[in-house]
């Protein structure tokens, strides 16, 4: 039997992609305060970024909100999502400052190489008696993903370099167990365990993806939470402090309309108040029912022209009368249910502010942006609606444009392109950044709520709450 002289128990509680959502969030503050009650000298709570964009609740409160629950929750660590910066490298910088909790980010540096501003690459925690180091790292897909105006001269270094150096200093300084706090995604994290040697876990975020159970890659436990906080991440790790290894590990994903522990001496209401308190204030300005659905339109970014895609494309080519319509898949960021449709349901499908815009291509332009969108086949690549389609030779399996009578087009002939104004100004590197827009018209957002409004109107004016 062993000594419980020599093991320390270390309790990890973990979410991601938040994205300003706030109303899980007491539900799983039950089971934090349990947790903390039951260790209280080896409990961390952490976040793997992408914490304030993309909700009703930052629309409508800013990223105080989510400050401010990351206080009330009391989060230790997090590390910084490629969202975080969508305000620009100052507001993330002057946030980072004033954060409530320790920012980890070990691959976000300055122009001059420093790390970010206000932040550590990496922190040893002692957790009863074990010290335990921690090392956050960003997604270089970030100088992608956003415009390079946001970035204001950042550098994104190599995570797994980076990760490497850090653990050389952490063991220098003492740590006994290494852990990765990652906004990289599920696959960049099989790719960092592969090829890094020290890690013992990484808590993941940025596909939005839930693993019920850690993933095995080599001698590292990966683990991912989901988003939106519709779940959590419990690992807990037995840790022998004499000869230095784990000797067992607990894991449990925790759902917050499961049944969950409401004891605990820690426990209060406090969270449960400030968010009724915010939802309130946001149901005052979005809560008004727009659309009546008679069907789900389901989402599934791994999926090309799901139901959901399918209802926005008709939606924004019924506005722009483009050719075709081509947006990526991940724009969508939730699924819409039946029954009566709210305003803020559909900020909640398109939480970020592009706007529908037509450009003029040759056929041969859009289909090498097919090309690219096929051979990247992840949540980045496009989907297409309209009256044009794209085929591929039998032969040759060369991609190319049709009508609607499956005539190929010209590769030279002038097509109306209906897309976002992100992936017109270059996000995702699609497209050459600065293209002239021939047309432009409102959000994506504005133009699905009309759409909604008169295809399925609404037999009541109450809010939905």
């Amino acid at each position: 039997m062993l000594s419980s002289m020599n093991i320390s128990k270390i309790s990890l509680l973990f979410t991601s992609d938040e994205h300003g959502q706030l109303k899980p969030a007491p539900k799983l503050q039950s089971v934090i305060a349990q947790t903390r009650q039951d260790n209280p000298g080896g409990t961390l709570l952490v976040s793997s970024g992408d914490v304030f964009q993309g909700s009703a609740e930052t629309e409508i409160l800013g990223t105080k909100a989510s400050s401010d629950l990351l206080r009330l929750a009391k989060y230790d660590v997090m590390t910084l999502g490629n969202h975080d910066f969508d305000n620009g490298v100052q507001a993330t910088r002057d946030w980072v400052n004033q954060a409530p909790c320790t920012v980890l980010s070990a691959n976000v540096l300055e122009a001059d190489g420093r790390h970010l501003t206000g932040t550590l690459p990496a922190q040893i925690r002692d957790l009863n008696g074990a010290k335990l180091g921690l090392i956050g790292v960003t997604t270089p897909d970030t100088a992608s993903i956003l415009s390079k105006s946001k970035l204001d001269g950042l550098q994104f270094a190599d995570p797994s370099a980076s990760v490497a150096e850090q653990i050389k200093n952490l063991k220098r300084d003492g740590a006994e167990l290494i852990g990765v706090v990652s906004h990289l995604g599920i696959e960049a994290d099989r790719v960092l365990a592969a090829s890094t040697q020290g890690i013992d876990f990484i808590l993941g975020g940025h596909s939005h993806v839930v693993t019920e159970q850690p993933e095995r890659v080599g001698q590292t436990l990966i683990a991912h939470p989901g988003s939106y906080r519709q779940g959590m991440g419990k690992m807990e790790i037995n840790f022998d402090t004499d000869s230095d290894k784990v000797t067992g590990v607990e894991f449990s994903y925790i759902r917050p309309d499961a049944e969950t522990p409401t004891g605990g001496s820690e426990r209060d209401d406090s969270v449960k108040v400030w968010v009724d308190a915010q939802e309130a204030v946001v149901d005052a300005s979005f809560g008004q029912v727009v659309g009546d659905l008679p069907r789900k339109f389901t989402h599934d970014p791994d999926n090309l022209r799901d139901p959901l895609e399918v209802l926005v494309g008709k939606a924004v080519l019924k506005t722009t009368k483009g050719d075709l319509m081509t947006f990526n898949q991940k724009g969508i960021r939730a699924p819409l249910a039946d029954g009566p449709v709210t305003k803020k349901d559909i900020f909640t499908v398109f939480p970020f502010d592009s706007v529908a815009v037509n450009l003029e291509l040759p056929a041969r332009d859009v289909q090498s942006l097919y090309a690219e969108s096929f051979r990247r086949f992840d949540q980045t690549s496009l989907t297409v609606e309209g009256r044009l389609k794209v085929a591929s030779d039998i032969e040759t399996h060369e991609l190319f444009l049709a009508d609607e009578h499956n005539h190929r087009l010209d590769p030279g002939q002038t097509v109306t392109v209906t897309t976002s104004s992100y992936i017109q100004e270059g996000g995702l590197d699609y497209l050459k950044p600065g293209l002239p827009v021939k047309e432009s018209f409102p959000t994506f957002r504005a133009v699905l709520e009309d759409y909604i409004k008169e295809t399925y109107p609404s037999t009541t004016s109450v809010e939905k709450r």
